[in-house]
């Protein structure tokens, strides 16, 4: 699934209070990750929990102080990169593992160690969470303070009075977003990844949506979370093709790499394609029409 498993909004609240509630509750869970004492892979569940609060300020961006939107999107991006890179080196390896097997190379091959000693010397992730027995790398203690005063700024978010039966007024920016790119990479065949984030944020905002017509949302949030997987493959094989393209005795693997990756290559156009022709088959304006329709009709009482 896309995003974590978050809350979404309630039928009578006031969406301005629906926004702060959401992006509080993600941050929180955020913060109950990296601050637990497991052998879980914490930042992962930290970056979807980020990833959520993200999405629900950009339902909100539109009714939002510029300098308030500028201020909290710039933090949570610096957060999300952090443990973003945190997980990176984890994640290369394991996509790496996958290629190797699928290209049939031999995993003790010297080339190989060589790509995977690169990798790891050149990760920029500089959290090294918790397990078992192991005291917290300082930059824990720095992300979950840098959360916890984030979390404050949006609890005293201006609540801005809004149509009862008006949807969240970002999510057909979410849409329009998710739409252009997915259109672009349909085009631009060479760099279908570049819809990856679109894409994930508006599955997301979908879900916090979700209540006011599941029938209707959860195919298209099935559709955008299927397309979202090959897209995350694809970026990393561009930073391992590209860690082995660096390295000129590594050239040869890098060409054996990027052929065992053209297999997501097709999956990830064909998936993105099905979702540009179902799931973003609307023009932004009929979609908000739409989701205002089902907002309108779940808000009203009966």
């Amino acid at each position: 699934m896309i995003g974590s498993p978050m809350s979404s909004f309630k039928r009578k609240e006031n969406v301005s209070v629906g926004c702060r509630r959401l992006v509080c509750a993600e941050l929180e869970s955020a913060i109950q990750a990296l601050s637990r004492d497991t052998p879980r892979d914490n930042a992962a569940e930290a970056a979807r929990a980020i990833a959520g609060a993200r999405a629900a300020i950009e339902l909100y961006a539109p009714a939002l102080p510029r300098d308030i939107l500028r201020r909290d999107r710039k933090r949570l991006d610096a957060i999300g990169k952090t443990l973003d890179q945190a997980r990176l080196c984890r994640q290369l390896g394991n996509r790496l593992d996958k290629l190797v097997k699928r290209a049939g190379l031999n995993t003790g091959d010297a080339l190989l160690k060589r790509l995977r000693k690169e990798l790891a010397e050149h990760n920029e992730g500089k959290v090294a969470l918790r397990t078992r027995g192991q005291r917290f790398d300082p930059m824990v203690y720095r992300l979950v303070a840098e959360l916890a005063e984030l979390r404050g700024h949006v609890g005293l978010w201006p609540e801005t009075p809004t149509t009862p039966d008006a949807p969240p007024p970002g999510l057909a920016a979410c849409y329009r977003s998710a739409r252009f790119a997915a259109t672009k990479a349909e085009q631009d065949k060479a760099d279908p990844a570049a819809a990856y984030q679109p894409v994930v944020r508006l599955g997301i905002a979908l879900k916090l949506v979700n209540k006011c017509c599941p029938p209707m949302l959860k195919p298209q949030r099935a559709m955008l979370d299927a397309a979202a997987k090959p897209l995350a493959a694809l970026l990393l094989d561009a930073r391992l093709i590209e860690a082995a393209r660096q390295n000129k005795p590594l050239a040869g693997l890098a060409r054996t790499l990027a052929d065992a990756a053209t297999l997501d290559q097709a999956d990830a156009a064909a998936k993105l394609a099905e979702a540009r022709q179902y799931a973003l088959a609307e023009t932004p304006q009929a979609f908000a029409n739409r989701i205002g329709a089902y907002w309108s009709a779940w808000r009203t009482p009966s």
